[in-house]
Parts: structure tokens; C-alpha cells; sequence
């Protein structure tokens, strides 16, 4: 495994090209709605805004729509800083919530404009219906729109019908209205491609409806050993010695807050620490980690672990976590931090501000408590211990297997890389001032990272880490036997 910083650029460059623009631009004039699967912080959104948006558009059409799940996941900063160095053509770039005059936007076509559309599936949702400006658009440039989807596997199924094979549990109220939002652009002329790390039953045609014909994934699956230098890499993942019947106890929240309080504390005493003796300053040393808990579920007779009880844990117990540290809270309704005694701080919002906070170096935000939050939208490269105190029990109606797309995605959220450029540039010097072993001690406090979630009957926990393990992730002992030095 190379360490300059370079030719890791370089080998990333290769990858994404290998597995994700090649592949792209090799099927852009077939037919369906083209899947591209790559793991969790393979830089897949990269690879849209910094190769494929900019060559589709320099070279085959004039308008790309980009749609995802959640603001989240098309933060409107991080895509104006992949966009910022792009001054090959003319680009008029509209985000999600701003106003959409389609009039101003077929003029700048004509004067030689390509056009960005950023928008969040409730926003083209609202979007696509009888008399549509933006179907009309896409009919008029048939041949000339690409439509990306990233996290494919969110909301996607197409009928209710098939809800229970694809997400493992039923919902009466589901009309698979994102999907067919979707598909009404892709009838209309949309070049379509979505992104996943977790591809659906329907997205592997193993479930069938009338959209299930049009999907097909177009690329391969990386290698593990390939994805070694752009990921963490797991050192303990397990499942706990208490099971789900027992949330009854009060002590195991108590227990898991103050074991991530405490692996993030002694996580940064290591980190700083080594720099310290090696004489090297880092711009962060921060470290995070990721609660999981339940949903509030009125009148259920079964223990529960949810967002209330653990800020009720938090206030009877003052000594649990670092006094130094805040904890957020998003939900789908905004998000809100508190501090180490389960007390409002005042700070709050409706954003995507909490993941500032959590990427601040200099923000007291250490540990984020989750629902279904945690699943999508999370690029937190400092998340090195999670605990899930939720767990999933649905499953497939045909196979009686368990969904663990959940599991696998909150797992993903741990597997972002924590080693950037500045941090192979400190393992380098570390290396050559203090040896390979020092060296490598940096690395497995910088960047691996530690996991577990409750033991219970259906074997969840076993199955996804055992599913992780497998295909989407690396330990740090096939770090520490495949490097190279020199």
C-alpha cells in the first residue's frame, strides 16, 4: 500500500475511473435506468461533480439533473466546492430551495448555457406532475439530460406490493412516489443513473414490477484489498453481551455513553500524544462517535432505547460523558445540541449545520445520537466508535431473511476515511524520523475504528458485521500485513 500522497491521488483517480466513470460513459447511450454500486466513501458523489457532470456536459448534453434523498446529501457548500474550479464552460448552477424560473432557463440554453439542477426528492416531486415545466424541459432536450440519483436504495421501491421483499416490513401509506418521480423524468428523455452502495432486491431484478425491468447495474463491484489506502479500517466489531430483551436496564445506556466518552477521550489523548512526540501539528485531532437508539413507539410494551430516554440517562447521571463534550441530535423535524448533562446548549436548526459542527475541530460536538439519520447524508471522517442499540427485525416475505441495508450503511458511515492528505503526510514523517512501527501506531489511532450492536434472536448484528466483513471492509491487520515501505 503506497503512502505519497500523490500517487494515492493518483490510484484514486484510477479506481473511480476503473469503477465508476468508465463505466458510466461506456453505457451512456443504453437504454434503462443504469445503477452504479460502489461502498460507502468510494467518492461517489466525487466522481458525479468532478468527472461525470463535467464531462457529460462538456461533451454530450446541455442539462444535468442531480437528485437526492435529503438536503443532506447535496449539501449546497460541498457541491459549490466541487464546482468552483470547473471554468471550462458556462454554467448556470440552481440549488434545491432556490427559485426555479424555467423561462430564464431555456434562454440560457439558447445562449450556450449548460444547466445544473440540484434538487432533493420532495422538491422534484412537487415538480413532476400533469402540465410540468421541468417534464416539458426535459422532452424538449430529449437526448441532452442526464438525471443522476444518488443513494439509490433510499425510497425506491416502486409499489407497495413488492415494500416487504425490498425493505423487509410492510407500509400501508407507501405510494413509491420518489422512484416514480424518477421514472416520469426517465420516460421523458432523461439520460437516468443511480448511485448505491446498497442496492435493493428490486434493483437486482429479484423482485419484479413494471420499473423493476428497466434497472441494471453496469459496473463490478471493487476489491477489497483496492479500497486499503481510501477507507478506515474496522479493529473491533461485535456484538454486545447483553440482548435486546434487556433494554429494560437502565445501565446499558448508561454503560454505552460513557464507553463512547471514553474511547473518544482516550482516542485523542493517543493521537495528540504521538504528534507531540514527534514534534508535528495537525489542524484536527478531533474524534467522534455514533449512537443508534430506537424509535418512539406510543403505548409499546417492550423496553426501549430512544432519543428521550437517553437525554433522561444523560440528566440523571452528570458523570457519563466528558464535560468538555456537546451531543447533536437530528431528526427529520431539525436538529439540536446538548451538552454532557442531557441540557439544551440554545444552538439548533433546520440544516445541515450539525455536520459542521461535528467537522468543526474546534466544536465541543463529539457524539451524534441517531434514528434513521445515521443511514444517509452522515460524511463525518472523524467517526471512530459507534454503538447500535436498534435492532432491526424485518424481513423478506418470500426468503424470511433479514434487511440489513440499515446496518450496512451505518457501518458505512464508520468506514469514511479519517486520513487526508495532511495525515499521510504525518504517517510519512512519523515513518522516516521514527520507523514503521510508530508509524503504524499513528494510523491505528487516526484511522480505524470500532463497532458493536446488540446481541438478539433474529442474529442481525452477526449477519450484517459478518456482510461488512465480506464485501465492504478491511481491518486494520490487512492494513498492518500489506503495507509497504520504503
Amino acid at each position: 500500500m503506497m503512502q505519497d500522497v500523490q500517487k494515492l491521488n493518483e490510484l484514486r483517480n484510477q479506481l473511480s475511473d476503473k469503477y465508476l466513470t468508465n463505466p458510466f460513459f461506456q453505457t451512456l447511450n443504453d437504454d434503462g435506468i443504469k445503477i452504479l454500486t460502489a461502498p460507502t466513501g468510494f467518492g461517489k458523489t466525487w466522481a458525479i461533480w468532478n468527472k461525470i457532470s463535467i464531462g457529460y456536459l462538456k461533451d454530450h448534453g446541455d442539462i444535468h439533473i442531480h437528485v437526492a434523498p435529503h438536503i443532506e446529501t447535496i449539501d449546497k457548500k460541498e457541491i459549490e466546492d466541487y464546482l468552483s474550479p470547473i471554468t471550462e464552460i458556462n454554467t448556470f448552477v440552481i440549488h434545491n430551495g432556490e427559485e426555479l424560473n424555467f423561462k430564464d432557463i431555456r434562454y440560457a440554453l439558447l445562449d450556450g448555457y449548460k444547466i445544473v439542477l440540484i434538487l432533493s426528492d420532495r422538491r422534484l416531486m412537487e415538480m413532476v406532475g400533469k402540465s410540468s415545466p421541468l417534464l416539458q424541459l426535459v422532452q424538449d432536450y430529449k437526448g441532452s439530460v442526464l438525471l443522476t440519483r444518488d443513494e439509490l436504495s433510499y425510497g425506491t421501491t416502486s409499489k407497495k406490493m413488492n415494500y416487504k421483499n425490498d425493505k423487509g416490513y410492510n407500509n400501508k401509506k407507501y405510494k413509491g412516489t420518489y422512484i416514480k418521480s424518477l421514472y416520469e423524468l426517465y420516460r421523458a428523455g432523461a439520460n437516468t443513473y443511480g448511485f448505491t452502495a446498497t442496492p435493493t432486491r428490486e434493483h437486482l431484478r429479484e423482485i419484479n414490477s413494471a420499473i423493476t425491468q428497466y434497472f441494471k447495474i453496469v459496473n463490478s463491484w471493487p476489491d477489497k484489498e483496492e479500497m486499503l489506502p481510501f477507507q478506515k479500517w474496522y479493529n473491533i466489531l461485535n456484538v454486545s453481551e447483553y440482548t435486546t430483551n434487556a433494554y429494560g436496564d437502565t445501565r446499558i445506556q448508561s454503560r454505552e455513553l460513557s464507553y463512547i466518552s471514553n474511547y473518544i477521550q482516550e482516542k485523542e489523548r493517543h493521537l495528540n500524544q504521538i504528534l507531540d512526540e514527534a514534534g508535528i501539528k495537525e489542524t484536527n485531532t478531533k474524534i467522534t462517535g455514533i449512537l443508534s437508539v430506537q424509535t418512539d413507539i406510543e403505548n409499546s410494551l417492550d423496553p426501549r432505547i430512544t432519543i428521550d430516554s437517553i437525554l433522561t440517562t444523560l440528566r440523571l447521571n452528570p458523570n457519563l460523558v466528558n464535560k468538555d463534550y456537546t451531543i447533536i441530535i437530528p431528526t427529520f423535524m431539525g436538529w439540536k445540541e446538548y451538552d454532557y448533562n442531557g441540557n439544551f446548549t440554545g444552538k439548533e436548526g433546520d440544516g445541515n449545520e450539525w455536520l459542521d459542527e461535528m467537522n468543526d475541530p474546534n466544536s465541543p460536538a463529539r457524539i451524534i445520537v441517531v434514528v434513521y439519520k445515521g443511514n444517509y447524508g452522515v460524511n463525518i471522517p472523524s467517526l471512530s466508535v459507534g454503538v447500535a442499540l436498534r435492532n432491526p427485525i424485518a424481513k423478506t416475505k418470500d426468503t424470511q431473511e433479514t434487511v440489513r441495508m440499515s446496518g450496512l450503511q451505518i457501518l458505512g458511515r464508520l468506514n469514511r476515511t479519517n486520513m487526508t492528505g495532511e495525515g499521510w503526510n504525518t504517517y510519512n514523517s512519523i515513518y522516516q524520523n521514527f520507523g514503521k512501527m510508530k508509524a503504524l501506531e499513528y494510523m491505528m489511532v487516526k484511522n480505524t475504528f470500532d463497532f458493536r450492536g446488540p446481541d438478539s434472536n433474529n442474529q442481525y448484528w452477526k449477519d450484517t458485521i459478518s456482510d461488512f466483513k465480506y464485501k465492504y471492509g478491511n481491518s486494520y491487520e490487512s492494513v498492518f500485513n500489506n503495507i509497504k515501505t520504503g
